[in-house]
Order: C-alpha cells, then sequence, then structure tokens
C-alpha cells in the first residue's frame, strides 16, 4: 500500500513532459515574441504562449536553437558571418525558422484585449 501511495504522488508530482525545449529557452522565445508586439502585457503572454507551442511542435529545441543561431549571427560582416550565411543546414534551418514562425502568427493572431467574465452566482 504505501509503495502504491508513493508512486501515485510521485506520478502525480513530476512535470508534465512538453517535448524537449528547456524552460529558459521557452522564456526567451515568449518574452522576445511578447517584446517585438508591444511589451510584457497579458493579451500578447496568450498570443506568444500560442506561437511558442506551435513552433515547438513543428521544430526540435537542437533545431531551433541552431535557427536562432544563423539568424542572430548571419549579419555579421566579412568572414565572420560568413559560416553563418554560407552554411547550407543554416540556411535550411533559418528557412523553416521564418515558415514556422509566420504559421504561427496566422494561426495565434494578436490579441488585443482579454475579457474577464465576471463569475455566476446559482441562487438557492
Amino acid at each position: 500500500m504505501r509503495t502504491y501511495l508513493l508512486a501515485l504522488i510521485l506520478a502525480v508530482s513530476l512535470p508534465v513532459y512538453a517535448g524537449d525545449y528547456s524552460t529558459r529557452t521557452t522564456f526567451i522565445m515568449v518574452a522576445n515574441c511578447m517584446d517585438e508586439n508591444g511589451g510584457h502585457t497579458q493579451e500578447n503572454l496568450f498570443t506568444c504562449s500560442c506561437r511558442a507551442d506551435l513552433i515547438q511542435a513543428e521544430m526540435s529545441a537542437a533545431e531551433y536553437e541552431d535557427a536562432i543561431t544563423v539568424e542572430r549571427y548571419r549579419e555579421v560582416p566579412a568572414d565572420k558571418g560568413a559560416v553563418f550565411r554560407d552554411s547550407k543546414k543554416g540556411q535550411t534551418l533559418f528557412a523553416a525558422l521564418k515558415k514556422v514562425r509566420k504559421e504561427a502568427a496566422e494561426a495565434c493572431p494578436a490579441i488585443r484585449a482579454v475579457t474577464r467574465t465576471p463569475a455566476t452566482t446559482v441562487g438557492h
């Protein structure tokens, strides 16, 4: 009985597996999206969390990390940036990132207002 109870407690307390993205990567993804969309608001949190979920469903964490590295460094001038600009794998991953971001933006349009529905009371 104790073993069963301990197993049940452990199973309930373990975090839900959400793919291979770290919490840090997910946070940075959502925070950057919020910055690009006007700031850290509740509306942007909903929009950007939705977009992050879709991106994570389409790209592995390793692919995403490689793609944003290419995105970040492809504009570095001369030979230092060439390794990112000229890489076939980098170009493919960057194109995939742009595509999935566009799809996520279309699937998760910016929310302009979050309305709260007042709690209802049941009369007796």
